[in-house]
């Protein structure tokens, strides 16, 4: 009697079972990819705006310059090469916050230049001009010597002045869209306003200073918001 042959008898239904749940793992493998690729987008989304909406600052000397960065300019001030007191500034347009120039002053086409030019009241007297700040698109420099200076603002759109005024020295700051500074007033200092005038006038005279604050968004408003005597 022939021996019959065992025949192995495959359960289709086991299969299926184990098809099925192979592609529900990898289906949840692709969900949970695209769910953290989903997640890291708008992670990097959010950091590129916030960063994007803050000013670009980054101020350095390289090259003999002073350069200082910022989101849509890069200015480059250099020493008058005639040896005259004051700096030559030099404003470039960035087409975009990343863009990278090098700290070197080559005027091209485009820019904006302000060179250390002569008084117009004293040809051999140079302006001693100075970059004090950029805010948006406006740049100020000062200029003169001594204790009382004069400033200018630019728009970097126009590339016109747009406000100028007299100031004291080393008193000068600008915070979010205002600008204040002190500058001598017309008042004559007597006992009643300045305290000290006989001291002062002992040591050369007396003087009485206003603070002005000036809103950077409409250059017409400015007003004094005290006052203070001091020594000429």
């Amino acid at each position: 009697m022939k021996n019959l042959e065992k025949t192995e008898v495959i359960d289709s239904s086991k299969n299926t079972n184990k098809k099925m749940i192979s592609a529900i793992i990898a289906g949840a493998l692709v969900l949970s990819g695209g769910i953290y690729y989903i997640q890291k987008t708008i992670r990097e989304n959010r950091i590129k705006a916030e960063l994007n909406s803050k000013e670009l600052v980054n101020d350095f000397t390289l090259n003999g310059n002073n350069c200082y960065e910022r989101s849509n300019y890069f200015v480059i001030t250099r020493k008058d090469l005639s040896e005259n007191e004051g700096n030559d500034v030099l404003v470039k347009y960035k087409t975009d916050r990343f863009e990278k120039i090098d700290c070197d002053y080559l005027a091209k086409e485009g820019d904006f230049e302000l060179l250390n030019t002569p008084s117009s009241d004293a040809p051999n007297v140079y302006n001693s001009q100075n970059y004090l700040d950029i805010k948006d698109n406006l740049i100020v420099v000062d200029s003169g010597v001594g204790i009382n200076r004069t400033f200018k603002i630019y728009d970097l759109e126009i590339k016109e002045s747009i406000f100028s005024d007299g100031y004291t020295s080393g008193l000068f700051d600008i915070e979010n869209d205002t600008l204040s500074y002190w500058r001598k007033t017309n008042d004559i200092p007597n006992k009643d306003n300045c305290s000290r005038v006989d001291e002062y006038n002992s040591m050369g005279g007396a003087k009485i200073e206003g603070k002005v604050v000036l809103d950077l968004t409409d250059t017409s408003k400015k007003e004094f918001s005290e006052f203070r005597c001091s020594g000429v």
